[in-house]
């Protein structure tokens, strides 16, 4: 599959018309945003979509269980991942498939995200990817 991270694509902008643009002209399967409304006009476009969230906080926290809703993405990436008793309250309580990304950076951390719930790990570690 090929999934774009479109808020890292230099020189788009961060409307809907984005998505319709890179539907029509690549053969992308997905897309990765911390935008819910792309989020949204890639579903309706028939795309996979994955929620990147950032978890800074506790009213996060609250706002990302919104945002299950709000923009219906295929999976959530919720950063950092190196949280495992946030990791397991994700998943006990979204209905969306979770990615653990951020600060991963060894097997230790890998083993405790994917024993807290997470179906993933996104990592630009490369020692990670040989785990």
């Amino acid at each position: 599959m090929a999934i774009v991270h479109i808020d890292l694509i230099a020189g788009l902008g961060n409307k809907e018309v984005t998505v319709d643009f890179l539907k029509q002209l690549t053969d992308l399967d997905g897309i990765i945003s911390t935008r819910p409304a792309l989020i949204r006009r890639g579903r309706e476009l028939g795309l996979f979509t994955i929620l990147r969230f950032f978890m800074l906080d506790s009213l996060a926290l609250q706002n990302l269980k919104k945002q299950e809703h709000t923009g219906k993405p295929d999976m959530i990436e919720f950063l950092p991942g190196v949280m495992p008793k946030i990791t397991r309250r994700l998943a006990d309580t979204l209905r969306i498939p979770i990615i653990c990304g951020g600060l991963i950076s060894d097997k230790e951390d890998v083993m405790n995200a994917l024993h807290a719930g997470a179906v993933a790990i996104s990592s630009t570690n490369t020692d990670v990817w040989e785990l």
